[in-house]
């Protein structure tokens, strides 16, 4: 055992461990290495709330992931014996970065009498745990935890040093996974910008976060943010070429946030910017726009041109809301002041089926009722 657990072996797992930042599917690896060295029967690594005394939720980047256990074992600790688990009820003990064995948190001679040893650890041989919590936020904490049975004996000294030396590298790995998945999401807005108005190219369309970030310009946007326009990146935020303008903005995004609805603001008129009208609306809710519910995102529409109070073309509507054709049609009917009666007459098709295609349009659009639809397809700048 003492050979398992020398330095090659520490720089070895520690390597892994790296690895595992970068990609959360190797922490399997991670832990089976782990467990070989420790002589464990099985490793766990997930969220436990303190608050709770149960396995919390997490991101896709730290959630509960385990190794040598039955899954009806996992299942039914996620569900109970988490509550019931002896070994983390000693907060103090259980601080972020240290190393711990479980006699260290509760009495060895007293145990056996518990539930979680006689109904959950009993049945699967295990018996010792070493283990500690590599980073904790408030009342949640991510565990990595081996166990093995009672017949191979305590941790000892050495295999709590080995353990301890790997918690830092732990502790960065899960916070590079964290960062990784928060870059991301920010990151999802840049993607979908690309593919969803690719085809806009007279219109700029913007990503804003609600501090008026800019977090995805499709190429026409990009254009009007580094040319001769009225407007311009400032610290990565949108701003105006002059301060009134800049002021504007200011004022139109802060309206859409607080009030949930459109707003507009018409910019330049003075220098050499010319001018441009822009619509801030909130991204539909049940699109890749929205990343957080903590996080709202704005939809920014810039055009150059005094049509911009036409009501939008059935290809707008397509590429802003991923409308199908038929639903755009429709869409735009109902903005245009006609009925879903006009329409189906019109068109030629059943009014099942508009009926469908108005309710695919409402969840699309982010709206609950014709004239919230009409609102909002009226605020849209129009390019022909």
């Amino acid at each position: 055992m003492t050979q398992s657990l020398g330095e090659d072996r520490l720089h070895e797992i520690i390597g892994l461990i790296y690895e595992a930042a970068i990609d959360p599917e190797r922490w399997v690896t991670v832990m089976e290495q782990v467990s070989q060295s420790l002589n464990a029967a099985a490793i766990t690594l997930l969220m436990h709330d303190f608050s709770t005394s149960g396995v919390a939720d997490g991101p896709p980047g730290v959630v509960v992931r385990t190794v040598g256990f039955e899954p009806a074992y996992v299942a039914n600790y996620i569900e109970h014996y988490a509550g019931t688990n002896v070994w983390v009820r000693n907060e103090e003990t259980l601080a972020e970065g240290v190393a711990v064995t479980s006699e260290m948190l509760y009495p060895q001679d007293k145990l056996d009498s518990t539930e979680f040893y006689g109904d959950w650890l009993r049945p699967q041989h295990l018996k010792h745990c070493i283990g500690g919590i590599i980073v904790r936020h408030g009342p949640v904490a991510v565990k990595l935890s081996a166990l093995r049975s009672g017949r191979v004996g305590c941790y000892t000294e050495p295999e709590l040093d080995f353990y301890r030396r790997l918690l830092p590298h732990l502790k960065r790995a899960c916070q590079i996974n964290k960062r990784l998945e928060e870059e991301r999401h920010r990151d999802a807005p840049a993607i979908a910008a690309s593919q969803w108005a690719a085809h806009s190219t007279h219109m700029g369309i913007l990503t804003l976060s609600d501090s008026g970030q800019v977090l995805a310009a499709n190429p026409r946007g990009e254009s009007l943010l580094r040319g001769a326009s009225p407007l311009r990146l400032c610290e990565g935020k949108l701003a105006g070429q002059q301060a009134h303008d800049t002021a504007q903005l200011v004022k139109t995004l802060r309206h859409t946030v607080s009030r949930g609805e459109a707003a507009h603001a018409r910019l330049g008129g003075e220098g050499p910017w010319g001018t441009c009208y822009v619509t801030m609306m909130p991204a539909p809710t049940n699109t890749f726009w929205t990343v957080s519910e903590h996080r709202k995102l704005v939809l920014c529409l810039i055009t150059e041109s005094t049509l911009a109070r036409r009501v939008a073309s059935a290809r707008q509507l397509m590429e802003l809301f991923t409308l199908t054709p038929a639903e755009a049609r429709l869409a735009r009917a109902i903005a245009q002041g006609n009925s879903v009666e006009d329409h189906v007459r019109a068109e030629g098709v059943r009014p099942a089926t508009a009926r469908t295609q108005l309710q695919s349009i409402f969840a699309k659009t982010g709206v609950s009722s014709q004239r919230e639809l009409i609102l909002r397809v009226l605020t849209l700048p129009s390019i022909r």
